[in-house]
């Protein structure tokens, strides 16, 4: 049911981005084929209740076992036929256009360089209503959680819990919320985008979920290493956003999220690496390699006179906030916001209660004992 649910969630959602109005339905083939789509999963989820129905049953030799063993292989035959269709279908669908592709695509530099109108000038209305939904982020959060309170899982305890659901959320709304409509038009957007996907989801992903045995022992004993691995992923970052790769990530999508989720994926490795780590002043000369890095990021991007992917954030034709070398200083400032800020909820974290993620994240269900 949770694979059948997600398969309609993600086809109904595949559809309508790619539909400009819902007239399409009436006017557009591949809106049509869509649709035939969608009512042979329907149909389909209806056989695999009756199917399920029928093995509850049982196949014995029974009237009522061989009636059900028949009914099932005529439900099987009309469900291979129906799924032999929907792969025809699919095949018809591959080679239609989509109604949005004829559209006229948005007016501006802004249109051509990202798909999308400009947005409006970042004002507090503008800022609380920009949204654009990105079904990836939306997929990964439900992924965790859906791993997370698996069935067969161990017993969670339920801070640990809390703070997967918090990641999961920013994951969701930095992936979907103002700072993905501005991030392709600003670089300062952009910049805070992957910080704080670093710093907070994927330290809060990463306090939440249990150490792997190979990497506490590995780093354990080597709190020099352990600096070197959690410094690593903010390096990296840093490296993606100097070199080429930042030009790749704005125009193709699947760099763009390759790029998300070394921010993301680095904040887990970085707390795992600074939890490894015994002692609260060891584990606290581990946090500051990367809070250390991140401080550098932000004192070059304030100073420097180069903009980062110069050929598209300088090319936007915004008309609001048109200096681009000043937004990418005040991205400086944030990144030397978020790395003060995190740098002292490590400090107050590690001095409180020595870290949030000592406790272990699973405790497992104690066997029951014999009274005998």
């Amino acid at each position: 049911m949770i694979c059948w649910i997600a398969l309609a969630l993600s086809g109904a959602w595949a559809l309508v981005v790619r539909m400009n109005s819902p007239s399409d339905i009436l006017t557009s083939a591949y809106v049509q084929l869509g649709v035939a789509k969608a009512v042979l999963l329907i149909v389909l989820a209806v056989f695999g209740a009756l199917q399920r129905r029928q093995v509850a049953t049982g196949f014995g030799s029974s009237a009522a076992g061989t009636q059900a063993a028949g009914t099932y292989r005529r439900l099987a035959g009309l469900e291979l036929a129906l799924m032999g269709l929907a792969v025809a279908i699919a095949a018809a669908m591959s080679s239609s256009p989509p109604p949005a592709d004829a559209g006229t695509p948005p007016a501006g530099p802004a249109g051509v360089l990202t798909g999308y109108p400009l947005p409006g000038a970042p004002d507090l209305g503008t800022v609380l209503t920009a949204w654009r939904p990105d079904p990836f982020g939306m997929m990964l959060a439900c992924v965790l959680l859906l791993v997370w309170w698996r069935p067969r899982g161990p017993r969670r305890d339920r801070a640990a819990s809390i703070r997967l659901v918090l990641g999961g959320l920013t994951l969701v709304l930095l992936t979907s919320g103002p700072l993905n409509v501005y991030g392709k038009v600003l670089v300062s957007a952009h910049l805070l985008q992957h910080v704080l996907l670093l710093a907070v989801a994927g330290v809060l992903i990463g306090s939440a979920v249990t150490i792997p045995g190979l990497l506490r022992r590995l780093l354990a004993p080597r709190v020099w290493l352990a600096a070197l691995v959690a410094a690593a992923p903010v390096a990296l970052l840093g490296a993606a956003y100097a070199g080429p790769f930042l030009r790749i990530a704005l125009d193709g999508h699947a760099a763009h999220l390759a790029l998300q989720m070394l921010a993301l994926c680095g904040g887990v490795l970085m707390t795992l690496a600074v939890r490894t780590v015994p002692g609260t002043r060891r584990r606290a000369l581990a946090a500051a390699a990367p809070c250390a890095l991140g401080l550098a990021a932000g004192i070059l991007l304030l100073s420097t006179d180069l903009l980062l992917a110069a050929s598209w954030f300088g090319a936007t034709g915004r008309t609001w906030l048109p200096d681009a070398l000043a937004d990418q200083q005040r991205g400086g400032i944030g990144v030397l916001v978020v790395s003060v800020v995190t740098g002292l909820g490590a400090t107050i974290a590690l001095r409180g209660h020595g870290t949030v993620a000592d406790a272990p994240a699973a405790t497992p269900v104690a066997a029951p004992t014999s009274t005998r």
